[in-house]
């Protein structure tokens, strides 16, 4: 999901009308501002100027490199070696910049393709885009990426992880009717499903206004757009308005009309999201969390206690029998005590609709379970069987399952019109463990498939931009094909270490990673963990510190978060240790977690351990704790005589120099080998100074002959002369005789 509203604006527009803009838009709490960026206009002066004023407004920024689109060209040509070195210079500039949460690489770059540089078809458009998707990674391997494909384009191999799809619905044409408009939305709602099937981690629509269309009616224009508006925010896509700055859009509607009229409140804002296999904050910064499950026993203080020994969140077991204890009769009070004080001290709040279909009854002397009231009605027995024909009928909606489940439904809207006004609610579980305990036949594992997705839509009705919890599903459902803004939760408990080893933990921690991180693209947070009273201290502390150390580790900051199980003011409750006693005393669990608060507590910075034996490794920049998510460059430098042999540790490989990203404490190892020695190395060497002085007295050799052939070529030269003079003198002799 990405949860951003906003409008698109360039930034060299002057600062009274970003003043402006950004008060006019303060109306409806938008989060995230389009900087459309031309590489010839752009000065970092006024770039800098208007990034200060959009985080003064409390909003975010995505810089849009807007180099060309149908109608305008503009330097650099996507797919130039000048595009390649914009990005990077602009991304080493201003990674550091807080308010920058993505960058969105070439708006449109598909519409002049053949003005473009080794970009000569809409189908390499995409591997132009992983080319500096990879330059950019290699600056700043964190911030979500913006890219314009072809909906008919699968990106294949070029696909890169935390990929934001764009989209720009625009209507275009003549629409004339109603009908008409709606022809147009369902086939831009078909092009967006299409393009968010080939695997993008959320989409995006960057681009919506009542666009001119020739003679359409105003009011149809009007109607499509906020059509469009509400279905961004209803499913995570966000929205951004094109021309929102100006009194009317080019159409003649007023903007601000036309939001209203689609639904969009502030409300729908401003809650944690999910982004490729990380979970956010609303200001867009990694969100780890850490707490206990809590149910109707608790007071204030309790959470105040969990708040002051530095928790941050707490999982509210709702159980619909306890709530709604006869049919009709909903008291929300208890519930509304406890999120009143989770908001007040500032605690973000897991809702989680605890049917607690696990055990093999249905009602409990807590109140937990369904109502015994619902399973009473369908005629069901008390027990294993009944409880296994009960849910196979309810996921199935088989015969009295679809009168139950319209009841569910009801209920779950109603729980979420209690917790909308409140903006620390981190997400809503609407189904815990709805797979678990009774051998539920394959029709409904299925079926459970489909009803998840229904809940879903039916919260999203109410709530927008929830996150919303998965747990315990299988048969093969496909998350990437639910909706947006989920991840998964499973239950780590200390029982389920197998003996409690470090193997058993590892393993158990990356079969999860594998099946949840890997193959469905989303993050895994423990929702339930603990240890049972009879666990001896020391294997308690072991398995508290192996399990939270490991699961940082391979899974990284955005990505981890865990719930004790279950927080009472007692010495055990549920059947596991609790963090103190009934009169207020830490229980033998709290010195344990206070001892491994380094592991527990989210820690947005990390220390990075270098080894190395016959030579070292230099580190830039060389720091004793690097901030989560930077990256740090290592060169191993091997001592004379030996010749570096590779990397170990968090790092592997051969590669030298590398870059790691610090999402965890990191160790990292260079090995050194010494340099082979040839065993005839000196009678090699005592040869080549033997030819070396052959060599040399040839050239002497050569020399000394060149001088004696020189000097028989003056002697014969001379002999010539001689005999010559002798034949003239004896010429000469004759004449006189």
């Amino acid at each position: 999901m990405v949860n951003w509203y906003g409008f698109a604006k360039n930034p060299m527009d002057s600062l009274t009308s970003w003043d402006e803009v950004l008060s006019k838009g303060s109306k409806w709490k938008f989060n995230v501002i389009r900087l459309v960026v031309r590489k010839s206009t752009l000065t970092y002066t006024q770039l800098d100027a208007v990034l200060a004023k959009i985080e003064a407004a409390g909003c975010k920024a995505v810089l849009d490199n807007h180099l060309l689109s149908q109608w305008v060209f503009v330097d650099p040509k996507f797919g130039s070696q000048a595009m390649r070195d914009f990005w990077v210079k602009l991304v080493t500039d201003y990674k550091d910049n807080k308010t920058i949460i993505a960058w969105e690489i070439a708006n449109e770059p598909f519409s002049n393709v053949w003005d473009n540089v080794n970009v000569t078809t809409s189908a390499d458009v995409p591997k132009e885009y992983a080319i500096i998707t990879d330059l950019i990674r290699a600056i700043d391997p964190i911030r979500p990426i913006v890219v314009m494909v072809p909906h008919t384009i699968d990106p294949g191999v070029s696909l890169r992880p935390n990929w934001i799809a764009t989209f720009h619905p625009y209507t275009y044409g003549d629409l004339m009717l109603q009908s008409d408009a709606q022809t147009i939305l369902d086939y831009r709602k078909t092009q967006i499903t299409r393009t968010m099937a080939f695997g993008y981690s959320s989409g995006w629509i960057g681009e919506i206004e009542c666009h001119p269309s020739g003679t359409t009616p105003l009011p149809v224009e009007k109607w499509y757009v906020s059509e469009v508006i509400k279905y961004g925010y209803l499913n995570g896509l966000g929205f951004n308005y094109w021309k929102y700055f100006n009194p009317v859009d080019d159409a003649g509607a007023n903007p601000d009309e036309v939001i209203a009229s689609s639904g969009f409140t502030a409300a729908t804002i401003s809650r944690p999201y999910v982004s490729g296999v990380r979970l956010y904050d609303p200001q867009g910064n990694l969100l780890n969390i850490n707490g206990w499950n809590m149910r109707d026993r608790f007071v204030e203080e309790d959470i105040k206690w969990l708040h002051d020994n530095g928790y941050n969140s707490v999982r509210l077991v709702v159980y619909w029998s306890s709530i709604e204890k006869t049919e009709g009769t909903v008291d929300f009070t208890l519930a509304k005590q406890f999120l009143d004080a989770a908001k007040k001290y500032n605690m973000w709040v897991w809702v989680d609709f605890h049917q607690w279909e696990y055990s093999n009854f249905f009602t409990f002397a807590s109140g937990g379970g369904f109502p015994s009231w619902l399973v009473a009605a369908g005629g069901y027995t008390n027990d294993a069987a009944g409880q296994q024909a009960f849910s196979d009928d309810f996921y199935l909606k088989r015969g009295y399952g679809a009168t139950s489940w319209a009841k569910y439904v009801a209920f779950m809207q109603k729980l979420m019109n209690l917790i909308k006004p409140y903006s620390n609610i981190l997400c809503v579980e609407p189904m815990n463990e709805p797979m678990v305990g009774a051998a539920h036949i394959n029709e409904a594992r299925t079926a459970c498939n489909a009803r998840y997705t229904e809940i879903i839509d039916i919260i999203r009705t109410i709530i927008p931009d929830m996150m919303i919890c998965l747990h315990h599903i299988d048969n093969g459902f496909n998350i990437k094909q639910a909706r947006p803004n989920l991840f998964w939760t499973k239950s780590a408990y200390s029982e389920y270490g197998a003996g409690l080893t470090e193997a058993s933990i590892t393993t158990y921690l990356t079969n999860r990673y594998n099946e949840f991180v890997v193959k469905m693209g989303v993050p895994w947070i423990i929702s339930e963990t603990g240890v049972t009273p009879s666990t001896a201290q020391a294997v308690a502390d072991s398995f508290i510190t192996t399990l939270f150390t490991k699961y940082r580790a391979m899974f990284g900051d955005g990505c981890v978060g865990w719930n004790f199980w279950l927080y009472d003011k007692a010495a055990s409750s549920g059947g596991y240790k609790c963090p103190r006693n009934a009169d207020g005393s830490p229980s033998w669990l709290q010195p344990i977690i206070a001892k491994n608060q380094s592991v527990l507590k989210p820690i947005m910075t990390y220390t990075l351990t270098t080894l190395s034996i016959n030579g070292s490794i230099v580190r830039y920049p060389n720091a004793s704790l690097y901030a989560s998510g930077s990256t740090v460059s290592l060169t191993a430098v091997p001592l004379s005589g030996y010749t570096f042999a590779g990397w170990s540790g968090d790092a592997s490989g051969i590669t030298n120099p590398i870059t790691i990203q610090m999402i965890s404490n990191k160790s990292v190892t260079a090995s050194f080998t010494l340099t082979p020695i040839d065993p005839c190395a000196a009678v090699k060497a005592q040869l080549a100074l033997a030819n070396a002085q052959i060599a040399s007295l040839q050239t002497q050799l050569n020399t000394a002959n060149s001088q004696i052939t020189s000097l028989q070529a003056s002697n014969l030269a001379l002999t010539v002369q001689v005999t010559n003079l002798q034949s003239k003198i004896t010429a000469a002799q004759q004449a006189l005789a």
